[in-house]
């Protein structure tokens, strides 16, 4: 089929919106203002911020494979590796953070614990930080492409 890779930028896209959504659902109690109503409406309210970060956790992919010149980088796995997306994660969500609460497009609760100097919320910077590489070694467990008996991602 020769889009092996589409597939997989699929996977980590899905497992990234799964493993987002449920943390940004979690930590809503965090932030000013939020009381729970039903089940779909944090669905709703969280979907913004989750296909964000799906989307920016499967740029990583396209990032590696451009960087790494390899389709196949999510395979290879390594700490070293994992740091990288660990760093690309708390990078950014500092920085998203920084800029919404500077927008006043949200403010934390006084529950939210805090990250001394840099002033933002512990729990979201937490999320990008952890469930970037998560969801590579996720998507390098359960994905089908590549394995054997299965086509490559090239």
């Amino acid at each position: 089929m020769g889009s092996k890779w589409l597939e997989f930028a699929t996977f980590v896209f899905t497992g990234g919106f799964l493993l987002n959504w449920v943390w940004e659902v979690a930590q809503l109690p965090l932030y000013a203002g939020y009381q729970r109503v039903a089940w779909y409406l944090d669905f709703l309210h969280c979907l913004p911020a989750t296909l964000l970060d799906a989307l920016f956790i499967t740029g990583l992919y396209f990032t590696g494979r451009a960087g790494w010149r390899d389709a196949h980088w999510p395979e290879k796995l390594n700490p070293l590796r994992c740091l990288a997306l660990a760093l690309a994660g708390f990078g950014v969500a500092v920085k998203a953070e920084k800029l919404a609460l500077g927008l006043g497009w949200w403010r934390y609760a006084g529950k939210m614990p805090m990250i001394p100097l840099l002033e933002v919320g512990l729990s979201p910077v937490t999320q990008l930080t952890l469930l970037s590489p998560l969801t590579f070694v996720l998507a390098g467990k359960f994905a089908t492409v590549g394995k054997e008996g299965h086509e490559e991602l090239d």
